[in-house]
């Protein structure tokens, strides 16, 4: 039994990785593999071998998958309808904003596409050191590789599988992100927009980043938090503090308890809609030398910076002093 990895195992751990990581990456597609695979997931499950329909993106699929569920053609023979049904998806994604409401979402499955690559690669590397002995899994790895697919919707008789994107973009942490378009884009003009992994509509998306027509309250009224902290983060915050007209009010300085480098604390206050809001920026002189920036609790009156940062870990001044000088 394999208790431990040695180096030359540990080395394979990162080619392994990068195996998967850039499979999907190439966004290559094969076909063939997709359906083989998707037939052979029916077969271990014991159902019967389902029609496999490709299409060029999740909207795509979830537009078959709605046509071929309505009353109209859930009675008739699939073989018989589905070229039809196939113009008509066409001829809907690019409407996809309009019908988006009246639409059931299906389950895009776990099993069949490009989430599995995680524990995949993760059997793959012990399978390849010859501990993991399972002849459906290297199958199913093999044809899961090869396909590359994007994602599927597994339904009973019919499967719809999705294609790999054309285009993606990232950040420096692998989350999608584009500050000037889409981040994702499949052949079929379906697109998403992404600033640092979290999603936006295409309207505020644009708003803010390629017709930049906004004031800076406008950010602040965003009512979904994470797309406001995404767009602060990508604007800057020192930007959005000058574009409010924020008033410095204090200052504290100490030292890192953890490295030998000094962090500088700075309170700013700012009018919004009749309120006062403050706002503490750290600066940590601790390579990679980072500013980060916290919101005080708005009942908060405090003007002072060390007692608004002991507000902020729900301590008085006094208490935080001893924390830490503990």
């Amino acid at each position: 039994m394999l208790e431990s990895l040695n180096d030359e195992q540990v080395k394979l751990l990162k080619v392994f990785r990068d195996k998967w990581i850039n499979r999907f990456n190439s966004l290559e597609f094969d076909a063939d593999s997709s359906i083989d695979l998707i037939k052979f997931m029916y077969n271990i499950s014991g159902l019967d071998e389902p029609i496999v329909v490709i299409l060029d993106s999740p909207m795509a699929c979830e537009i078959g998958a709605n046509i071929i569920n309505s009353k109209e053609v859930r009675n008739q023979v699939w073989n018989q309808v589905w070229e039809q049904v196939y113009n008509q998806v066409s001829n809907q994604v690019g409407e996809q904003v309009r019908n988006e409401s009246d639409m059931i979402y299906y389950h895009l499955y776990t099993y069949g596409n490009s989430t599995d690559y995680g524990w995949v690669s993760f059997y793959d590397f012990f399978s390849n050191l010859g501990i993991l002995k399972h002849e459906q899994f290297n199958k199913y790895r093999d044809m899961l590789f090869k396909s590359n697919m994007f994602l599927s919707i597994q339904l009973d008789g019919i499967c719809f599988v999705c294609k790999p994107p054309i285009f993606i973009e990232r950040d420096v942490h692998g989350k999608l992100h584009c500050e000037e378009k889409s981040a994702i884009v499949f052949a079929d003009g379906y697109e998403q927009h992404y600033l640092h992994g979290i999603y936006f509509e295409k309207e505020i998306f644009n708003k803010f980043m390629v017709e930049k027509d906004y004031k800076p309250e406008d950010i602040l009224k965003i009512r979904n938090t994470e797309q406001k902290a995404a767009l602060i983060d990508t604007i800057g915050y020192d930007k959005l503090l000058d574009s409010l007209h924020a008033r410095k009010i204090d200052t504290y300085k100490t030292n890192s308890k953890y490295a030998d480098a000094p962090l500088e604390y700075a309170l700013y206050d700012f009018d919004f809609e009749g309120r006062t809001y403050r706002l503490v920026q750290v600066q940590d002189h601790t390579p990679p030398y980072k500013k980060y920036y916290h919101l005080v609790d708005i009942n908060s009156n405090t003007r002072d910076c060390l007692g608004a940062i002991a507000s902020m870990w729900g301590e008085t001044k006094e208490t935080f002093i001893n924390v830490m000088e503990s």
